[in-house]
């Protein structure tokens, strides 16, 4: 799938600058944290450290002061980076062992950072008006950010309508295993495979309907979280997540046209560029022609463009229209490195700045590096082979203002 080259030359893994980084619970830095809350236990030298996956200030501080506990001192004694804090790869070797996190997973932690989620995480999306649809209390208006997107799960955004996204995940983990359904959704998880049956966007709305169905009743809703919460932690759940995103089909598709862009005017992708493709296929849709002409028109003036200027390149000229500001911001973090904050318009500062300043370097990313070798998973099966339709009770427990969404 993923190419893990040029690991081996990455001194730098996961450092705090500006802004802390987010690798989930179950990520690279996590495992950091816990091993060196125990190391400095062990040492007898408090620190604050929590595992929680965040790699901000106070991880910085423990990692800092661990590294001059004896265990760690005489292997990291010429390493800078460490003992100031960073988590380096001779750090890595030495607190935790096994293989440490490739471009793949560092790009990922960037992402993340962005997407602040996590696989424990599901929210519902019906009914986000302010104040909250609440027809006891008076207020009957019902709008939702994303009316096609009726639950929203996990670090990339898995959804619940039309692009199934939900269904398949926990389709193809009830395949593997049919007790993590049972043994997370408890009650609720018949009605969970149920979901899988239910196609979106017919005249009936029928996947749309029965699960504003779920969401309408307060204690089934609150089971579905808890459930999304439990088999979230099941290391199995969370592959088979991973997996998925890595289809043609999804964000494996997206990167590929990144690829393929790149290829078409000779360019080879970086470490750098490869997080780019990979944060921005995780919250965008990329078109192939638009990111090409980009590209090639930057080229015309400066052939021998340096990698960071044609990240810039694509982030200015080809702009979701929605989110443009976020967006810019996200994407300013994969070149502002190489254009350093002087080298950037007003506009990009100020949309880097409200983002949180982070740059690709803190995750131990490089223009140094190339990234040349990225396969999409198979296309993903989407289709329902046995539809399922509404019962009675089912489309009465959805309140008509519901489906009456409206923007206020």
């Amino acid at each position: 799938m993923i190419s893990s080259a040029g690991i081996a030359n990455a001194q730098v893994l996961y450092r705090f600058a500006e802004k802390g980084l987010f690798d989930g619970r179950y990520g690279p830095v996590s495992q950091a944290q816990e091993k060196a809350k125990a190391g400095l236990v062990a040492c007898g030298r408090a620190a604050p450290i929590t595992v929680d996956g965040q790699f901000g200030s106070g991880t910085r501080t423990a990692l800092a002061r661990l590294a001059t506990c004896p265990a760690f001192a005489t292997v990291l004694a010429g390493d800078a980076d460490a003992r100031s804090g960073a988590l380096t790869l001779p750090y890595w070797n030495a607190l935790v062992g096994g293989a440490p996190p490739n471009v793949d997973a560092r790009a990922r932690t960037l992402m993340l950072t962005y997407e602040d989620t996590d696989y424990t995480r599901m929210e519902w999306n019906f009914c986000q008006s302010k104040p909250r649809y609440n027809p006891a209390a008076g207020a009957n208006l019902c709008f939702s950010n994303d009316p096609r997107s009726y639950l929203t799960w996990g670090p990339n955004g898995a959804t619940g309508g039309g692009g199934r996204e939900v269904q398949l995940i926990l389709q193809a983990v009830d395949t593997a295993d049919p007790v993590v359904l049972a043994s997370s959704f408890g009650v609720e998880a018949d009605a969970v495979r149920r979901m899988f049956r239910m196609p979106d966007r017919t005249v009936d709305r029928t996947l749309e309907t029965y699960l504003c169905g779920v969401w309408a009743d307060p204690a089934r809703r609150a089971a579905w979280k808890a459930g999304f919460d439990t088999t979230g932690r099941v290391p199995a759940v969370r592959a088979i997540f991973d997996d998925l995103y890595k289809s043609a089909s999804l964000d494996g598709g997206k990167i590929r046209t990144f690829m393929s862009a790149y290829a078409a005017n000779g360019r080879v992708p970086t470490e750098i560029d490869y997080a780019f493709f990979k944060d921005r296929s995780a919250h965008t849709s990329p078109e192939l022609g638009p990111i090409r002409n980009a590209i090639a028109t930057l080229l015309a003036s400066d052939p021998l463009a340096q990698a960071w200027k044609v990240r810039r390149a694509i982030a200015l000229k080809v702009r979701p229209s929605a989110q443009r500001v976020n967006r810019l911001g996200r994407d300013v973090t994969f070149y502002i490195d190489g254009a350093t904050l002087g080298g950037l318009s007003a506009e990009e500062r100020q949309a880097w700045t409200g983002r949180g300043r982070l740059h690709a370097s803190d995750a131990g990313l490089s223009d140094a590096q190339s990234f040349a070798t990225f396969t999409p998973g198979p296309p993903l099966v989407t289709t329902i082979a046995n539809p399922a339709s509404l019962t009675p009770a089912e489309r009465a427990a959805c309140p008509a203002a519901v489906l009456a969404t409206r923007r206020p």
